[in-house]
């Protein structure tokens, strides 16, 4: 009776268990089940002597479930199953000590488990005995501000096999894989658009094409003394081809040519830092167009000074857009404009030169200055004065360009004007003055005048 009830109870508990399994099956959702990886590698370069380290990078594996930042990869350098270990660092590099194909075999492994693998191939020959460059460079000064023109100089390089004059190097100004082309040349100078601690990497390749590489820091700050300020505005485009669209580079020149000061580009402006100048006359390169120089003048070196200039160049301002203190107008070789010209025969000057025209317009009495651009050389200077001022004479409505143009008004007052004076001395405001900056009826066209010449 006893072992009848036992059996009975074990009969009902089998077919519970039953009845609970069957009800936890119906309620499980199915899991996605798990996709074995994508293999992928380049190696770089495909060829090389028993010297050369071969770059692997596996950055191209990937896995349906798994992010590729999660895959571990390993390495068969001669795939002959010696691997290396595991690791979630997807490149490598591998030198063989002897020559012959080479078979690389990278292997990806993900988070479940599954892997997958792929080969390349690579072709070692015998080393001819060359040994790398070793790379070296000094950097002047090792601290600036973002007008700055820091100067490299890797002469410092050196070979085993090769002159230092054969060697090649390349510059990153940034550390950040963008390289200038390689050359010979080993001096170089950058100045930094923004501050901030920077780290210039140079580069240096033999003839065998092997390569080495060295860091230097430079720390950059921001232009904290007082600056010139160039900024574009449309409002001053006259005649002439436009040459900017936006300010990529500016450079102070001296009346010399040399560079005293470059740039610091902000917010579509070029701002040099007036530090250890003096007051006198400046000359600023825009994007490297030497030709169409943009006249600038510093009174003083203890205050901001703000310029603007016109897309074409050949026209600036300095000081307020509505009341300027100076305005140039220039006649460069950009433009097209003719050399000056001798005042004695219209001929050429020589050497050749460009004419600026410089406007002071809040001086008392207000004049005009024809200069040679580049080196600020005075050829002529006119006071405004009697019955004209700048309003009437050059800047309004009336102004004698637009009169002589038209044929009208000018000669009542100052006769003919298509009759060259006899000699300098004797021009005058009653008789052909305005060939003291121009050449002929025509004017500028046909060139600004040296009248010691």
């Amino acid at each position: 009776m006893r072992q009848t009830r036992n059996a009975i109870g074990l009969v009902i508990a089998v077919a519970m268990l039953a009845i609970i399994v069957g009800c936890g099956g119906s309620d499980t959702t199915p899991t996605t089940a798990n996709t074995a990886p994508t293999a992928g590698f380049t190696v770089t370069p495909s060829a090389g002597d028993t010297t050369t380290s071969f770059s692997v990078d596996a950055s191209g594996c990937n896995d349906a479930q798994d992010a590729a930042s999660s895959l571990q990869v390993q390495w068969d350098w001669d795939s002959n199953g010696t691997w290396t270990t595991y690791s979630m660092m997807k490149t490598a590099n591998h030198a063989y000590a002897t020559a012959g194909p080479h078979t690389i075999t990278c292997k990806v492994k993900d988070s479940g488990g599954m892997t997958s693998q792929i080969t390349h191939t690579v072709t070692v020959t015998a080393s001819n005995g060359n040994t790398a460059p070793s790379a070296s460079f000094t950097v002047t000064p090792s601290s600036g501000t973002t007008s700055t023109s820091f100067a490299v100089d890797a002469s410092g390089c050196s070979d085993a096999q090769d002159a230092m004059s054969a060697l090649q190097v390349r510059w990153d100004w940034e550390s950040n894989g963008t390289w200038t082309a390689y050359s010979t040349t080993k001096t170089s100078n950058h100045t930094f658009a923004t501050a901030g601690m920077k780290m210039i990497t140079c580069e240096v390749k033999d003839t065998g094409g092997m390569t080495d590489t060295i860091a230097h820091p430079v720390t950059v700050s921001a232009i904290s003394g007082y600056k010139l300020t160039l900024s574009l505005d449309a409002g001053l485009n006259g005649s002439g081809t436009s040459k900017v669209i936006n300010i990529t580079k500016g450079e102070l020149l001296n009346t010399s040519g040399s560079v005293v000061a470059n740039a610091a580009l902000n917010a579509g402006t070029a701002q040099f830092d007036l530090t250890g100048l003096t007051a006198g006359n400046y000359f600023i390169r825009v994007n490297d167009l030497a030709n169409d120089l943009v006249p600038t003048r510093l009174d003083s070196v203890s205050t901001n000074v703000s310029q603007y200039m016109g897309s074409q160049l050949n026209i600036s301002v300095i000081g307020t857009l509505a009341d300027p203190t100076y305005k140039f107008t220039t006649y460069s070789p950009g433009q097209s404009w003719p050399a000056v010209v001798k005042y004695t025969t219209g001929a050429a000057a020589t050497p050749t030169r460009y004419a600026y025209a410089w406007l002071y317009l809040k001086t008392s009495p207000q004049k005009i200055e024809t200069r040679v651009l580049g080196t600020g050389t005075l050829l002529a200077t006119h006071l405004a004065g009697g019955y004209h001022n700048f309003p009437t004479w050059m800047l309004g409505s009336n102004n004698h360009g637009v009169k002589y143009v038209t044929g009208t008004n000018c000669t009542g007052c100052h006769g003919n004007l298509d009759t060259k004076p006899a000699s300098y001395g004797s021009i005058g405001e009653s008789n052909g003055w305005c060939f003291q900056c121009h050449y002929g009826k025509t004017g500028s066209s046909n060139g600004m005048l040296d009248p010691a010449q």
